[in-house]
């Protein structure tokens, strides 16, 4: 729950936590009136895992769905700038704009937190809120 000028705004929110055996439901929770966050550890970036996801987002939502990358554990110090850098690039460079896929860049974000520190954290809250908003989402 969040705070956007003019009231509150409630977020519903579905973990699929990445288990092979919940797969199969996945096709009962998706809605076009949704923003998907596609979340993944920085620090053990997995590019097979996070495509897989996409794709799967992609193939079972609505193509004006947005969908936020959310990296976590940017607290870590194995989490550089650097690196940080170095996987939004990744991210922006095959999910972004017009890519081999056809998906269009207003749909696709990216943002960085750490649950531990709370860094980014309202940031993220805020875009989301905005977001929603935005999309007409809300109501």
């Amino acid at each position: 729950e969040t705070s956007y000028g003019i009231g509150k705004v409630i977020f519903d929110c579905w973990d699929f936590a990445g288990q092979d055996v919940f797969y199969a439901t996945h096709q009962y929770f998706i809605s076009k009136r949704a923003i998907y966050l596609l979340v993944f550890n920085v620090a053990n970036y997995d590019a097979q895992k996070v495509d897989y996801w996409f794709k799967t987002i992609k193939s079972l939502t609505h193509p004006q769905s947005p969908i936020v990358f959310v990296g976590t554990h940017i607290d870590l110090p194995q989490c550089t700038e650097q690196l940080v850098a170095e996987v939004k690039q990744r991210i922006r460079g095959r999910y972004c704009g017009t890519n081999r896929y056809g998906y269009a860049e207003r749909n696709v974000s990216v943002k960085f937190i750490s649950s531990a520190t709370r860094l980014g954290v309202q940031s993220l809250r805020a875009f989301l809120s905005h977001l929603a908003m935005k999309a007409d989402l809300v109501g």
